[in-house]
């Protein structure tokens, strides 16, 4: 038998995967929802039959975002509770993420090999931070952004 907060998180996990279900449905997309509970968040993978994966995600995930967003608001308004819903599609964002580690190693490579600092640019909040975060872990370079909003850059250079 199912304690009371193994319940709740069951109950959570229906109308997250509820609220996919009718959003997707509304928009003529046929999906898969997988949910997880994990480290007191709710993970949802969402695995599109059609071939709409890149235009789900968008340019720099932006449309991604934007469906994270609205299935957090909907969840909030039928549930009158916040409870933070991480969407992914097609596992996109681990791919994003392994995609930036390795511009981060070749930066670093190449601040290391040339003594030069190596610019990042085009990168959101969220990927700068994934690269500060992934190189912080290694000694022999470091990381700072640099520019005002829109022109901001992430620098690689070497200690």
């Amino acid at each position: 038998m199912l304690d009371e907060k193994q319940e709740k998180i069951e109950k959570e996990k229906k109308i997250i995967t509820e609220i996919s279900h009718q959003l997707f449905l509304n928009l003529g997309i046929k999906v898969n929802v997988n949910v997880v509970f994990q480290d007191d968040l709710f993970f949802l993978n969402l695995e599109p039959f059609d071939d709409v994966v890149g235009l789900l995600i968008g340019k720099k995930g932006k449309t991604l975002h934007s469906i994270q967003t609205i299935i957090n608001l909907i969840y909030k308004n039928k549930s009158s509770e916040f409870r933070r819903i991480i969407v992914d599609i097609a596992n996109w964002k681990e791919k994003e993420k392994k995609r930036l580690m390795d511009v981060a190693s070749q930066a670093a490579l190449r601040a290391i090999e040339t003594n030069q600092p190596q610019a990042l640019y085009n990168l959101t909040p969220a990927q700068r931070r994934i690269i500060h975060i992934f190189l912080s872990q290694r000694d022999d370079v470091e990381t700072f952004s640099e520019g005002e909003e829109n022109s901001r850059y992430l620098v690689v250079k070497k200690k």
